[in-house]
């Protein structure tokens, strides 16, 4: 994955979805889908 300014860290990423929840079971990782 090419590294912008933007990018989250792992731990960023995480506590978003730990806020906004991830209910949705979902085929791929949208984290590595929209690389």
């Amino acid at each position: 994955m090419q590294k912008y300014s933007t990018n989250l860290t792992e731990s960023q990423y995480d506590a978003i979805i730990a806020i906004i929840g991830d209910k949705r079971k979902r085929k791929h990782d949208l984290r590595r889908a929209n690389a």
